[in-house]
């Protein structure tokens, strides 16, 4: 849905880009995520700044969780984003050379600091490229963001309702395991 509405707006969307190579670079954070195959959710160019890549990683959590129960959400908010920031930002800055923004959803709707700012830039760039009002703009988005999480989270608990036609490419043995 993310990269959907980032398309209409900005040039050069990609979903799961992998990052470059590191080729030397020593970071400073040992929490940085240094693997060959790292990949984040969406890139854009030209979102925060005009020429600039920009990385996106989205996060949902679930907030009643027993591990969140001693935490206000206003602090899990905060640490979510700030573990993404820790394993992305350095990498993208100093490899990358784009910047980074860490898109926190809780699973009961709410989002974080940095995905509301986010989501009020994106509301107000389609609102000025299609020209409706910005408050229809940023209500939709934030609407369609609600639809997928309540979609997800019904998928996860339920399953799909679709079957699964197996592949003809598939031998006996394999169809075996998946039925």
């Amino acid at each position: 849905l993310l990269a959907k509405k980032l398309d209409t707006v900005c040039p050069g969307v990609s979903i799961e880009p992998p990052l470059l190579p590191l080729s030397g670079e020593v970071l400073q954070l040992a929490t940085a995520n240094t693997s060959e195959s790292a990949r984040l959710d969406i890139v854009a160019l030209n979102f925060w700044n005009w020429s600039v890549r920009t990385y996106f990683d989205i996060r949902v959590f679930y907030p009643h969780s027993s591990s969140y129960s001693q935490k206000t959400l206003k602090a899990i908010y905060a640490m979510q984003e700030g573990e993404k920031r820790r394993s992305y930002n350095e990498i993208i800055i100093n490899v990358d050379r784009g910047t980074f923004t860490s898109l926190v959803f809780s699973a009961t709707g709410g989002a974080g600091n940095e995905a509301n700012k986010f989501l009020k830039k994106l509301a107000l760039m389609i609102a000025e490229k299609s020209g409706e009002k910005y408050a229809e703009a940023v209500s939709d988005l934030r609407l369609g963001i609600s639809f997928s999480l309540q979609k997800s989270a019904i998928t996860a608990l339920r399953g799909t309702r679709k079957w699964h036609h197996p592949s003809p490419n598939y031998t006996d043995n394999q169809l075996t395991v998946l039925t």
